[in-house]
C-alpha cells in the first residue's frame, strides 16, 4: 500500500497535536524575545566620506577634494551610486551599497582608496571614512531654557548623563548646539606693534600648551612615567600663558595682546523651542533594547530630571516611538481580532460550528508558526510586519476552507468523519498546494522594491509567505486530524439555534443560486461576446480614469502626522538678522492663524531651526484623534496667513511624522545636469520661471538663486616685488578669516578647538578685507588691495553632485496634491522640451519623490512580469495545458479594476502602496477561477459540452467561492474601513486586496464562464 503522509497523520492522532503545540508554544516564546520597534528603519547601509576644510568655497572643494574622492570610490565594486553635497568648508560624499554587498570589505577598500589620495590641499582636516549603519531613534527630548547657549548645552549634558545611567539606554546624542571653541582674537594694530602674525601666535601657543611624554625611569620600586603636562583647557587659564619673556624676567601674556574667550564654531545653528534657546537629545535603540524599555526607563527618572532644571528651564518629550508603538499595536491587534471574529461568524453561517471553529483555530497556529521563523529573515515585530499578518488573516483561512469544505461535503454524503477527513484532504492536496504556490509567487516580487521601499515594506512578503507555508501544513496535516476526531453529540440549545440559522442561510443561498444567479448566468453564457465586450468597456473606463491623474499618485499614502513645517531656503551669505526676521514672522503668522481659527488648544509647541542653508518653523500638534482639524488644513491656512511675507514664493509647507526629520522635499522636483556651470545656472533659473507660471504651482524653490559672493585673489606685480608668494597670501588670509588652529583637545567629553584670528569687527565688511594688512617677508605690512587683484564673482552657495556630475534641483509646491500628475504631464510635454531646445546638452530628470515613484513602479512592473510568468508556469504544470492558464489568469487585470474602484469609493488617492496590493492580488484572485475551471474540466471529461460543464461548475462551486471571498474580505474589512488617521499608511494595500477580491469574484462568476465558452468551442480540456 502506498504511503500517504496525510493518512499517517490522521491515523496517528498524537503527531498532529504535538506539531500544533510546537507551533503555538514556539511562536509564543519567540514573540517574547523577538526584536520590537515602531517602524522598520529605512536608512540604507552606505559608505560616507566627510571632509572639513573651514573657509573653503564649494567650488574650491569640488575641484580639490570632491573629484578625487568620487574617482577613488567609483572604482570600488559593490558601490551602486555616489551622491555628494558640498557646502562652505565641508564635504559629504555618500556611496550607497549594492544589495548583498560585503559592507566591511567595501569600507576597508574605501578607507584605503581615500588615504592613497595625495592631492588634497594643505590645511584640510583628515578625511573621515565611516560605515553608516542603521541605528533607530526611538525618542526625542528637548531641553529649553532662557539662558545663553553655553548654559543650555551644559544643562543638556547633565540630562544626557542621567539618561545614560539607565541600563536600557546605551546611546544618546546631543544635537542643536555647535561645537565648542576657544577664540583668541588679536587686532591688527597689536600684531603690527609686536611684529607678530596670527600664525606665529598660534605656533607659540602650540609650543607652550601641550602634553608630551618624556619617557620613564626604571626605579627600584618600579617604573616611573615622566611627561610634561602644560595643557590649558579653559579660556581664562589660556589667557595667562606667556608668549614672550624678556631677559629681565618680564613676561607678555596672551591675555595682554588678545581677547581670549569661550565660543562656538562659526556656523548658524540656532534652535528654539517656544521662543527659548534649546537643544535636543535623541535616544537610540541598540541591540535587543525595545521602545517600551527605553520609555519606562525615562518615565522612572523623569521626576529626578525635572528636579535638575532651574526655574527658567523646561524639558519635553516631543517624539516617542514607545507611545506610538503601543497605540498602533493596539490598533492592529484590535483589527486582527475583529477580522478573526468576522471570519468565524461568516463560516459558522454555512459550515458546522465545530468545523468552522477548527478552521479558524488554524489561523493562530499559522501566525505563531510564522513568527517562529521571523528572526531567521531579520524581521522584527513592527507596524509593517503586523500589517502583514492582517493581510494573511483573510487569505490563509482559504486554505483551511478548501480542505474543510471538501471534508464537510463528504460528511454530508454519509461518510464517517475519519473517512471523510482522509478522502477530502487527499482530494484537495494538489489544488491546495498549487493555490498556495500561486499566492507565494504573487507576493515574492515585493522583495524587488528598491532601496528604502524594500527596507520599509520588505517584511510584508516575508510574513505572508511564512504564514502561507505554515497554513499549508496546518490545512493538510493538522486540520484533517482534528475533524476526523470530532465526536457526534446530541445538539444543545445553542447548536439547535445555530443549525436553524445555518439551514436558513443554506436555503437562502440555494434560492439565490437558483432564482437570481442562474438566470443571469444563462444570459451571459448565451451572449458570451456581449458579456466580454461589456467587461472590456468597464476595464477600459476605470483604467482610463486612473491614468488620467485625477485620483493623484504618490509614493506613500497621505499620513496624518503631528508636525506641520514651514521651510525657507537661504544662502550662507544671508545675514543672520534676516533669517531671524523670517523665523519670527512665520511664528507670528502661525500664532495669529491658531487664534483666528479658534484652534489654539491643538498646538503643543513651536520649534524653530536656523541653519546655514535654511529657516524652518515646525508646529507640534496634539494627537490626530484629539483634534478635528487635519495637518493638511493647517498647512493650507498657514500658507494663506504668510501671503504678505517677502519671498513667500519660496516657502514650503509640509506635514511630517517626526520633528527631527530633515527638511522635506517639494511636491515636485526636477533635476538639471550640464557640463557648463554657467549654462546650468541659466537653465535652472529658466526652469524655475516656467514652473512658476504653471497652474496649481504656488511656490518654486531654486537652490542657485542665492549664490554666495566669492572673491578670487591673484598676486599683482607689487605683491611679488615685496617678496610675497601665493602660499603666504593664502595662509595669512585664512588665518585672519577662519583662524589659525593652535590646538585641539578633549574637554568634558567634547573636542575643543583653539583658533587665533582677528576680532569680528575687523572681518565683517568688504572694506575690512580690502584693507587687511598683509605682512611681507621684510617685516613690513601692506594692505591686501595693494598686493593682489580681486575678482568678485557670485558662486553657488552649495553644490550637489550625482554620479560624478553637478546637479541642480528646482522644486515646486503644488496645491492640491492631486494635481501633481497633471503638473508632471505639463513638465514632460512643454517645459522639458523647451529647456532642452534652449540649452543644448542639458539633461533633465525628475528627482525627489517622483524619482522614487518611477524606480518603484519600474521594479513593480518587473515583479509583475515575474509573478505572471510564475503563475502561468504553475497553472500550466497543474492543468497540463498551454492555453488554460491564460483562461484562468484572464481574471487578474480585473483585480486592478476592483482596487481602483475601492479607492474611488473610499476617497483615497493611488500610491505605490496601492500598486503593491494590486500585485499581491494576482495570486489570490486566480484561486477562485482555478477551482471553477477545474470542476468544469471534470464535467467535460464525463462527456458534457462546454456550456453545460461551466454552468454546473458555477452552481457547484458558488458556495466555496463566495465563502472564501467573504472570509478574505472579512479578515481585511476592519483595516479597510479603519477611520484612525494613523492607519492610513497601510490602508491602501488592504483596500486593493479587499475590493479587488470582491470585484473579481463577480467577474469570476459571470465573465469567466463566458470566456470559457469562447475558449472551448472547438476543444475539450484535460482534467486537473
Amino acid at each position: 500500500m502506498k504511503f500517504s503522509p496525510i493518512s499517517w497523520m490522521i491515523n496517528h492522532g498524537i503527531a498532529p497535536h504535538l506539531l500544533m503545540l510546537a507551533l503555538l508554544l514556539g511562536g509564543i516564546v519567540m514573540s517574547l524575545v523577538i526584536r520590537k520597534e515602531y517602524m522598520p528603519e529605512t536608512t540604507l547601509d552606505r559608505i560616507s566620506v566627510r571632509v572639513f576644510y573651514p573657509g573653503a568655497s564649494p567650488a574650491e572643494l569640488e575641484n580639490s577634494i570632491v573629484m578625487p574622492v568620487e574617482s577613488a570610490l567609483s572604482g570600488l565594486p559593490g558601490i551602486s551610486k555616489i551622491n555628494t553635497w558640498v557646502y562652505t568648508g565641508r564635504v559629504y560624499v555618500f556611496g550607497e551599497l549594492e544589495a548583498g554587498a560585503n559592507a566591511q570589505k567595501i569600507y576597508q577598500d574605501a578607507q584605503q582608496a581615500v588615504n592613497r589620495i595625495s592631492s588634497f590641499p594643505d590645511g584640510m582636516e583628515k578625511p573621515l571614512v565611516q560605515m553608516d549603519t542603521r541605528i533607530v531613534d526611538v525618542m526625542e527630548i528637548v531641553v529649553h531654557a532662557d539662558m545663553d547657549r553655553y548654559s543650555v548645552k551644559r544643562l543638556t549634558e547633565q540630562v544626557r548623563g542621567r539618561l545614560l545611567q539607565s541600563p536600557y539606554i546605551s546611546q544618546v546624542k546631543l544635537r542643536g548646539i555647535p561645537a565648542e571653541e576657544i577664540h583668541v582674537e588679536i587686532p591688527q594694530h597689536t600684531l603690527q606693534t609686536y611684529n607678530l602674525t596670527l600664525d606665529k601666535v598660534s605656533s607659540l601657543i602650540k609650543r607652550s600648551v601641550l602634553e608630551k611624554s618624556a619617557g620613564k625611569i626604571k626605579a627600584q620600586n618600579g617604573d616611573i612615567l615622566i611627561s610634561v603636562d602644560q595643557r590649558e583647557f579653559w579660556a581664562q587659564s589660556l589667557a595667562k600663558v606667556p608668549v614672550y619673556s624678556s631677559p629681565e624676567g618680564d613676561q607678555l601674556l596672551l591675555g595682554d595682546i588678545a581677547t581670549v574667550k569661550e565660543g562656538f564654531a562659526d556656523e548658524r545653528n540656532v534652535v528654539t523651542y517656544n521662543g527659548q534657546l534649546s537643544a535636543r537629545l535623541n535616544i537610540y535603540r541598540m541591540g535587543d533594547q525595545t521602545p517600551d524599555q527605553i520609555a519606562q526607563s525615562v518615565e522612572q527618572m523623569w521626576p529626578e530630571i525635572e528636579a535638575m532644571l532651574p526655574p527658567n528651564a523646561g524639558i519635553a518629550i516631543v517624539d516617542s516611538d514607545a507611545k506610538n508603538y503601543q497605540k498602533r499595536l493596539g490598533l492592529l491587534l484590535s483589527n486582527a481580532f475583529l477580522g478573526l471574529l468576522l471570519v468565524l461568524c461568516l463560516m459558522s453561517l454555512f459550515l458546522q460550528f465545530k468545523l468552522a471553529f477548527w478552521v479558524v483555530a488554524g489561523i493562530p497556529s499559522a501566525f505563531l508558526g510564522a513568527m517562529l521563523f521571523l528572526p531567521s529573515f531579520d524581521v522584527s515585530i513592527n507596524m509593517v510586519s503586523m500589517f502583514g499578518f492582517i493581510i494573511a488573516l483573510g487569505i490563509v483561512v482559504d486554505d483551511a476552507i478548501i480542505a474543510g469544505e471538501n471534508i464537510f461535503s463528504h460528511i454530508q454524503e454519509g461518510m464517517s468523519y475519519h473517512d471523510a477527513a482522509v478522502q477530502g484532504a487527499k482530494e484537495v492536496a494538489k489544488p491546495l498546494t498549487f493555490a498556495i504556490l500561486t499566492n507565494i509567487v504573487a507576493f515574492l516580487p515585493l522583495l524587488l522594491l528598491p532601496g528604502s521601499m524594500k527596507l520599509l515594506f520588505g517584511a510584508i512578503p516575508i510574513v505572508v509567505v511564512l504564514c502561507f507555508l505554515v497554513s499549508w501544513v496546518e490545512a493538510l496535516f493538522i486540520l484533517p486530524s482534528h475533524l476526523a476526531n470530532i465526536k457526534e453529540k446530541k445538539p444543545n440549545v445553542f447548536a439547535q439555534k445555530l443549525a436553524r440559522v445555518q439551514q436558513f442561510c443554506h436555503q437562502g443561498m440555494q434560492f439565490f443560486i437558483k432564482e437570481k444567479y442562474s438566470p443571469v448566468l444563462q444570459k451571459t453564457l448565451a451572449w458570451p461576446g456581449l458579456t466580454l465586450a461589456l467587461a472590456f468597456v468597464c476595464f477600459t473606463l476605470v483604467m482610463s480614469y486612473a491614468y488620467s491623474g485625477k485620483m493623484g499618485f504618490s509614493l506613500y499614502p497621505k499620513m496624518e502626522g503631528r508636525w506641520v513645517k514651514a521651510s525657507f531656503e537661504v544662502s550662507e551669505s544671508t545675514p543672520i538678522e534676516q533669517a531671524i526676521t523670517m523665523r519670527d514672522k512665520l511664528e507670528q503668522a502661525a500664532e495669529i492663524m491658531f487664534a483666528d481659527k479658534n484652534i489654539s488648544d491643538d498646538l503643543v509647541s513651536v520649534r524653530s531651526y536656523i541653519s546655514d542653508t535654511g529657516v524652518e518653523v515646525a508646529l507640534l500638534l496634539v494627537e490626530s484623534e484629539e483634534r478635528e482639524v487635519s495637518t493638511e488644513q493647517i498647512r493650507i491656512w498657514w500658507r494663506e496667513y504668510t501671503q504678505h511675507l517677502p519671498g513667500r514664493e519660496k516657502l514650503k509647507f509640509r506635514g511630517a511624522r517626526r520633528g527631527s526629520s530633515t527638511v522635506s522635499e517639494s511636491s515636485l522636483t526636477i533635476e538639471l545636469k550640464h557640463n557648463d556651470s554657467q549654462v546650468l545656472m541659466a537653465a535652472t533659473k529658466a526652469a524655475s520661471d516656467l514652473l512658476a507660471e504653471t497652474d496649481n504651482v504656488v511656490a518654486t524653490i531654486n537652490g542657485m538663486e542665492d549664490g554666495k559672493p566669492q572673491w578670487k585673489l591673484k598676486l599683482n606685480e607689487n605683491g611679488r616685488s615685496l617678496g610675497l608668494d601665493a602660499s603666504d597670501l593664502a595662509g595669512q588670509l585664512r588665518s585672519a578669516m577662519y583662524g589659525a588652529r593652535a590646538q585641539r583637545q578633549h574637554r568634558l567629553g567634547h573636542q575643543v578647538t583653539t583658533l587665533v584670528r582677528l576680532p569680528e569687527n575687523e572681518r565683517q565688511s568688504a572694506s575690512d578685507i580690502e584693507n587687511l594688512m598683509i605682512k611681507t617677508p621684510s617685516g613690513g605690512f601692506a594692505p591686501l588691495g595693494s598686493v593682489a587683484t580681486i575678482d568678485k564673482i557670485l558662486a553657488p552657495a552649495r553644490i550637489v553632485r550625482r554620479k560624478g556630475q553637478r546637479v541642480e534641483k528646482v522644486g515646486a509646491e503644488i496645491i492640491p496634491e492631486q494635481a501633481i500628475p497633471a503638473v508632471m504631464s505639463t513638465v514632460k510635454a512643454s517645459i522639458i522640451p523647451e529647456l532642452e531646445g534652449r540649452y543644448p546638452g542639458l539633461q533633465i530628470s525628475f528627482g525627489g519623490d517622483q524619482e522614487q515613484i518611477a524606480e518603484s513602479v519600474s521594479r513593480l512592473e518587473l515583479g509583475a512580469g515575474f509573478a505572471l510568468a510564475g503563475i502561468y508556469i504553475l497553472l500550466a504544470v497543474a492543468f497540463r495545458s498551454y492555453g488554460q492558464p491564460l483562461l484562468i489568469m484572464a481574471i487578474i487585470p480585473f483585480g486592478a479594476v476592483g482596487a481602483i474602484l475601492g479607492h474611488m469609493i473610499l476617497g483615497l488617492g493611488l500610491s505605490v502602496v496601492s500598486l503593491m496590493g494590486m500585485l499581491a492580488l494576482a495570486g489570490v484572485v486566480v484561486n477562485d477561477s482555478l477551482i471553477l475551471v477545474e470542476y468544469a474540466n471534470q464535467q467535460m471529461q464525463k462527456g458534457e459540452n462546454a456550456h453545460r460543464a461551466i454552468f454546473q461548475a458555477c452552481q457547484r462551486r458558488f458556495r466555496p467561492i463566495i465563502l472564501t471571498t467573504l472570509t478574505t474580505f472579512g479578515g481585511l474589512a476592519p483595516m479597510v474601513f479603519e477611520t484612525s488617521k494613523q492607519a492610513q499608511f497601510i490602508v491602501p494595500m488592504a483596500v486593493s486586496l479587499g475590493f479587488g477580491i470582491l470585484f473579481t469574484t463577480v467577474v469570476c462568476l459571470l465573465v469567466l464562464p463566458a470566456l470559457f465558452i469562447v475558449f472551448n468551442r472547438q476543444k475539450r480540456q484535460p482534467n486537473f
